[in-house]
């Protein structure tokens, strides 16, 4: 028994009445680093030379006085160590078994240390935290910032959960009620997100916050350490100068589209004028006449730009051959670019069918003519390219992930004075123009490349200063077609004139009397009214059948749609046209009786050239039995 007693581990030590020692094993005798025979017969807080009691002498004294077994830890100064002791009542006196737990203890005031520090961090942290458990939905924990954040008690968070502190919407509309689960759900999936939200602070005031939220490791159900950061100030301060650059950027448009109309309007007006002279002399005004049409389509021009910019067009996607639109176009681009300005083709035939809106590729070609006009103020050569071309992986490489396949390319080429390679990355953007102030919008190509990243194809310059530069435009090939897709319309083969009577509403002066002399000069009887009520008027007391109704659709006390809705009930077969300055996009929602058909039969936006005019009244007209 002596034998097994001495290889314990345990410090075992018996005591008589007096609580001096008279056995101990060796286990003992080296946790007091004594031999046995200078402890036999002595107290222990003689030997560790306690000054005070300490909590072992105190347990081992009431033991011997009859008291039961008890534990206690305590540390020895003199050993630098802890004990755990288990004393025994013994006839004699007292046993004790004794375990070093110095590195247990040590690691236990380690962990409280850094359980202070870690609360210390917490509590005294410059963002509000929270605990969040999603078993019960409710806060579990919260820091002073937070208690500052949301102006409750850290005992009034502990009561609530999200929901209570976000208001019943976010700013853009949404239930903040609706969309908890759904954030909540992308916790538990992730263990993590990274938000935006907006709160409820002191007063229930909003406040715009980002918060980190992450998963609690060995947690379940699983609980989320949220923190938080007040970013009103900084959402205020992004919204304001975010309104800054947008009144800056409009007051470059407005002053670029002011100074383009303003020149376009000095050659309307001008040659107007002189042709108006001419008409009593024997010159012929025609050419002061074309410098009006020039001049009105390159206005025109500059409407389209900004509504394309705006995405406030209506797209009709079709299959086309882009030589064919090119070659078309050469009488409008000549206009455009000016006499000095020679315009070579270069056009593949037969060329593969890209899907596209005509109007897209109108618009592309007269910008990037546009474009390559002004950088020729002395004159040059602009070239127009087209071609089918396969786009490898080692293109997609090089460019940014261009998908490969196959594609066809348009490349416009000006022998002007190139771009520098420090304007490049920028000439894409809104508004960026390097031209004088209140000189062009600068949407030009931005337009060309809104254009065609919306018609999934891609865009890349090449230019070098004094070498001119090259525009390539790459537009997906649709498979199977070829040559024979559709070309731009061939105005001169259109019959556009008729014989029918046509009812036109339109309350601007100017406007109505140019539609009804186009209307007439095109066979047609006219009808005038310069809004709904007169229209309802004549619609009632004429006698003879009125055929087609073209109307403005936005008018003083009754819209064109709503003039629209009320003759359709009475003449279901009336054919109505809406003509308007805003995109089709914009006409306010009106139907036919009982469909969900639009109730209009087409649509013409202004401004609207007289070929545009009647050959939209007249594709309506055939198509009505």
């Amino acid at each position: 028994m002596n034998d097994l007693i001495e290889r314990l581990d345990e410090s075992i030590t018996v005591y008589d009445r007096d609580a001096r020692i008279v056995f101990l094993n060796g286990a003992a005798s080296r946790a007091m680093r004594m031999p046995t025979e200078k402890i036999l017969g002595r107290r222990v807080w003689d030997l560790v030379e306690s000054p005070t009691r300490t909590p072992f002498r105190d347990a081992i004294e009431a033991v011997i006085a009859g008291g039961p077994k008890c534990t206690v830890s305590y540390r020895v100064p003199r050993l630098d160590r802890w004990f755990e002791v288990d004393i025994y009542p013994h006839p004699e006196g007292a046993i004790a078994v004794a375990r070093d737990i110095t590195d247990r203890q040590t690691a236990q005031e380690r962990l409280r240390e850094s359980e202070a520090r870690f609360r210390a961090m917490v509590e005294f942290a410059p963002e509000a935290i929270l605990i969040f458990d999603s078993g019960t939905g409710l806060f579990t924990d919260a820091n002073a910032e937070a208690e500052n954040l949301f102006g409750r008690t850290r005992d009034e968070l502990l009561l609530i959960g999200p929901t209570e502190v976000s208001p019943a919407r976010q700013p853009d509309g949404s239930s903040s009620a609706e969309l908890l689960p759904a954030v909540v759900q992308g916790f538990l999936d992730t263990g993590r997100a990274d938000l935006e939200w907006t709160v409820l602070g002191p007063r229930q005031q909003p406040i715009i916050v980002e918060a980190h939220v992450r998963r609690l490791p060995f947690t379940e159900p699983p609980q989320f350490r949220a923190s938080i950061h007040d970013i009103t100030k900084r959402k205020r301060a992004q919204d304001q100068l975010a309104q800054v650059q947008r009144l800056e950027a409009v007051a470059r448009l407005a002053g670029g589209v002011a100074h383009d109309f303003n020149n376009m309007l000095t050659i309307i007006l001008g040659a107007t004028q002189l042709a108006i002279r001419d008409l009593d002399s024997a010159e012929s005004p025609r050419e002061l006449l074309l410098s009006v049409v020039d001049a009105a389509e390159r206005a025109s021009l500059i409407t389209r730009q900004l509504l394309a910019f705006a995405r406030d067009q209506k797209i009709s996607p079709r299959v086309l051959s882009l030589s064919a639109y090119a070659e078309r176009m050469k009488p409008m681009l000549t206009r455009i670019v000016g006499e000095d300005v020679e315009i070579e083709l270069d056009l593949a035939q037969p060329l593969g069918g890209v899907l596209i809106d005509p109007g897209h590729v109108e618009q592309i070609l007269l910008n990037l003519a546009a474009n390559a006009r002004d950088a020729m103020p002395r004159g040059g050569r602009l070239t127009i390219h087209t071609a089918n071309i396969f786009l490898d992986t080692e293109y997609e490489r090089l460019h940014n992930g261009v998908p490969p396949g196959r594609y066809v390319m348009l490349t416009v080429s000006d022998t002007g004075e190139g771009i520098p390679e420090a304007v490049k990355p920028h000439i894409f953007e809104p508004f960026f123009t390097t031209k004088a102030l209140h000189r062009g919008t600068g949407l030009g190509l931005a337009t060309v490349h809104g254009l065609v990243m919306q018609n999934r194809g891609h865009i890349w310059v090449y230019s070098e200063p004094g070498m001119g530069a090259t525009f390539k435009v790459y537009l997906p090939q649709v498979e199977g077609a070829s040559s024979d897709v559709e070309a731009p319309h061939d105005k001169e083969k259109d019959e556009l004139g008729g014989t029918e009577t046509i009812l036109l509403v339109e309350d601007e002066d100017g406007v109505r009397q140019f539609l009804r002399r186009a209307l007439q000069r095109g066979g047609y009887t006219v009808l005038e009214a310069r809004n709904a009520g007169e229209a309802l008027l004549i619609f009632e007391q004429h006698e003879t059948p009125i055929h087609a109704m073209i109307t403005d659709v936005i008018m003083p006390r009754m819209t064109g749609p709503e003039l629209a809705t009320r003759l359709r009930k009475v003449r279901p077969d009336l054919c109505i046209v809406f003509i308007s300055g805003y995109s089709e996009d914009r006409v306010p929602e009106a139907h036919a009786s009982g469909t969900r058909e639009p109730i209009h039969d087409a649509f013409i936006a202004k401004p609207v050239s007289v070929d545009a005019l009647l050959r939209g009244v007249r594709g309506v007209l055939d198509r009505k039995p």
